[in-house]
């Protein structure tokens, strides 16, 4: 079985990008909070790449910036890419295989502020009209509205 879920907060400015088949796509990470601390009594964080489509990655560029916090479910995929790298040994530059992980992205719920919003998970019908983003739930092909 593979599927996880994260809650952190975005990391970077959000950009909808098109495809060339059509499709709408989001790519970004989500920091993440580690459950332990460290040697020094800090928490540290680690970044979750994601990658969204369609209505999920259209919902998500719309509603939200980054810093804001949000609540991911998917499944992780890997993928192995070649880099090219310098040996500092010998100057020379070497191919350099590097697998990384990625949470593609199924369903996702905005997440309250400190400001007292209150998360709401319901299903429904699309609409177009600007709706607060606590009002949204997101999961398979259908945008939950209140």
């Amino acid at each position: 079985m593979n599927h996880a879920t994260f809650m952190g907060w975005l990391a970077f400015d959000l950009e909808l990008k098109i495809a060339k088949s059509g499709t709408s796509y989001l790519t970004n990470s989500l920091t993440v909070r580690r459950p332990h601390k460290d040697a020094e009594g800090n928490k540290g964080y680690d970044n979750i790449p994601f990658i969204a489509y369609g209505k999920i990655a259209e919902t998500i560029s719309h509603y939200l910036k980054k810093g804001d916090p949000l609540l991911l479910s998917g499944s992780m995929t890997s993928s192995i890419n070649t880099m090219k790298v310098l040996d500092p040994t010998t100057a020379t530059v070497k191919d350099k295989k590097i697998q990384s992980l990625k949470l593609s992205v199924e369903s996702f719920e905005f997440v309250p502020t400190k400001t007292g919003d209150h998360s709401t998970k319901v299903q429904g019908e699309k609409k177009k009209e600007k709706r607060d983003p606590k009002d949204l739930y997101y999961s398979g092909d259908e945008l939950a509205v209140i």
